[in-house]
């Protein structure tokens, strides 16, 4: 076991040499941006993806759109950045928007393809699919009748009637080909439903959207009043010559304006 590794003067005076090159950023604007990168993260960012849809949004992607953002817009200030944030947040929602409105047109779709479906199989009263409309009916009919020629054979016929005379060999053939297109189909319509039903739930009911919207309109409009306020005052505090605010009240009778004493 050797002792503690000794450091002599000249390896000290290298290493402050060193530090004094690495003092961060000098500039006002490099100063500013170092100040802004440990906000990258506010209140917002943390807030549009909280934990519980960890699972099902991905926080990677809202960071990069961020920090492209912030790479673009440079906020210089806490409240620069916030409004940064705030155009990211407003942003991922529109796509939550899109996603749900995407659901809702395929839903739309499948409707009438389940009706063409539906007349489709009125014309062939006998067929196996008209029998069992749904896929995993078909599915589930099809391979429990895998050891049941008999019934088999009915089931294939039923579907294809080109194989009334066929043999048994061919009847199992095509029987297993058709298993495999319809698990195949199955599976790719589970699929296809599990991320629709994700979309789906992009955005919430439609009474719990109405009383958000209600509350977010109140809290920006409490913000923006605030920044013109606190702007007006620190233009006022500078010595400007700031003209009274005009404010619009609008009511079931018209706007009203009034000037500030």
């Amino acid at each position: 076991m050797t002792g503690p590794k000794r450091v002599t003067p000249k390896q000290i005076a290298a290493n402050q040499r060193n530090a004094q090159r690495s003092t961060g950023p000098r500039t006002p604007d490099g100063k500013a941006v170092s100040r802004w990168n440990a906000l990258t993260h506010g209140i917002l960012a943390q807030a549009i993806i909280p934990p519980p849809l960890d699972e099902y949004e991905s926080p990677q992607e809202f960071d990069e759109l961020l920090d492209r953002l912030i790479e673009e817009f440079a906020p210089a200030s806490t409240v620069e950045g916030l409004l940064v944030e705030r155009i990211a947040t407003a942003f991922w929602r529109i796509a939550r928007v899109l996603r749900a409105e995407g659901a809702a047109v395929a839903d739309m779709q499948d409707t009438v393809e389940a009706g063409r479906a539906t007349d489709a199989r009125r014309g062939r009263p006998d067929s196996f699919t008209r029998r069992y409309p749904d896929l995993a009916e078909q599915e589930q009919a099809l391979g429990a009748a895998l050891t049941d020629m008999p019934t088999l054979r009915r089931f294939m016929v039923a579907a294809e009637p080109h194989l009334q005379d066929a043999a048994d060999v061919l009847i199992l053939t095509a029987a297993r080909s058709r298993l495999e297109d319809l698990q195949r189909k199955h599976a790719e319509h589970e699929r296809r439903e599990d991320a629709r039903n994700l979309a789906r739930r992009s955005i919430p009911r439609h009474d719990e959207a109405d009383q958000f919207s209600r509350y977010e309109i109140t809290f920006e409009r409490q913000v923006y009043r605030a920044l013109n306020a606190l702007e007006r005052l620190q233009r006022l505090c500078g010595g400007e010559n700031i003209p009274p605010a005009f404010h619009v009240n609008v009511d079931v009778d018209g706007p009203d304006l009034d000037r500030d004493p």
